[in-house]
């Protein structure tokens, strides 16, 4: 364990990726095996904290820092995600040549690849997990821009309160092919990475009185998201696009994380070892991870239709769930070190 890894956060970015496992099986690896409003509670730990916890990591330091940072995120994560393509772009060459189906071109497979668009009929999963990819990536890519403006709380808040209004202005204009889609997305999760900085700025400063007026305020805004909602809690309703109900929703997670972050981090550094190492290590590799789950949870699109009417929906989640996520750390792992390979021949 690398001592100098701040361990609250590692914690709960590894709790959080696990989650995401979680997720993606209750709604889509195969079938639904819990009732609705547990499927939707579920989301109430989603990728927007990633957001939020990128912002407080990278966006802080010198403009040098900031630029090294991003880059170096940004270059690790797009040549995981190519990797992981070519891979199951000849698993699905194979699959297709040993089952008689056609072969998917190369070259317009490669650029959709290159352009992050690429398509496996047979691994829906990765598709559909594309859209984090795409709005971390532009995320990342214009950060260094703002680094150009001295840090301070002050330019922290300017950032936030201008990419929220940026949301609600391609929110609103949403209907024009221009405006609709990434804008809306990029500007959205822009407000909770900056918002990450700036708690980073005043964490020492917070009182537990401050926090318990403030989360009081956003129970008030998530009682009227769900009032919105005909007093439905319909997270995944409100998350693609995402709207303001789905912003609120998320920041209760987030207060968690606030809470044990400045009040009481030494509560989580007393979980048994074996889970904090797990969680640990899947805090380091949470960009491998999130990529490797989006394939191994659609492969029970395979088998559960043979499953679905023999297996009692609770076990057959219990065991789908332990499928996808033993397969994902076990790929994760054998990922890995194919990266390090390919570094060192460098």
């Amino acid at each position: 364990m690398n001592n100098n890894r701040d361990q609250v956060i590692d914690l709960f970015k590894g709790f959080t990726i696990l989650w995401i496992i979680h997720i993606h099986t209750v709604f889509w690896s195969g079938t639904m095996y819990l009732p609705d409003y547990l499927r939707e509670l579920s989301l109430f730990i989603d990728v927007p904290i990633f957001f939020f916890l990128s912002g407080y990591l990278v966006f802080f330091g010198s403009r040098k820092d900031i630029i090294s940072r991003s880059l170096r995120q940004m270059k690790r994560l797009y040549l995981t995600y190519v990797i992981l393509s070519l891979v199951v772009f000849f698993a699905v060459i194979l699959l297709r040549f040993l089952f008689g189906y056609s072969i998917p071109a190369f070259s317009a497979t490669l650029f959709d690849i290159i352009t992050l668009n690429v398509v496996f009929p047979e691994f829906r999963g990765f598709q559909w997990n594309l859209w984090f990819l795409r709005v971390y990536l532009v995320l990342i890519i214009i950060v260094p821009v703002f680094a150009i403006w001295r840090q301070s709380l002050f330019r922290n808040v300017i950032l936030s309160i201008l990419s929220f209004a940026s949301y609600i202005f391609f929110s609103k204009f949403s209907h024009t092919s221009i405006l609709a889609g990434l804008p809306i997305f990029v500007s959205f999760y822009a407000a909770l990475f900056f918002l990450g900085s700036t708690f980073r700025i005043i964490e020492k400063h917070i009182t537990l009185r401050q926090f318990v007026i403030s989360l009081v305020f956003v129970l008030f805004f998530v009682f009227l998201a769900i009032h919105r909602d005909e007093y439905r809690i319909v997270p995944q309703a409100n998350k693609f696009p995402p709207t303001l109900g789905y912003f609120f929703y998320s920041l209760l997670f987030l207060y968690v994380f606030v809470y044990f972050k400045c009040f009481h981090s030494q509560l989580l550094l007393k979980i048994p070892s074996a889970i904090k190492n797990l969680l640990h290590w899947s805090s380091r590799e949470v960009f491998n991870i999130y990529l490797v789950q989006s394939l191994i949870c659609s492969l029970p699109f395979f088998f559960i239709p043979w499953l679905g009417g023999i297996v009692p929906p609770f076990l057959l989640y219990c065991m789908t769930l332990l499928f996808n996520l033993t397969f994902t750390i076990l790929l994760v792992w054998l990922l890995r070190h194919i990266l390090f390979m390919f570094s060192r021949s460098r």
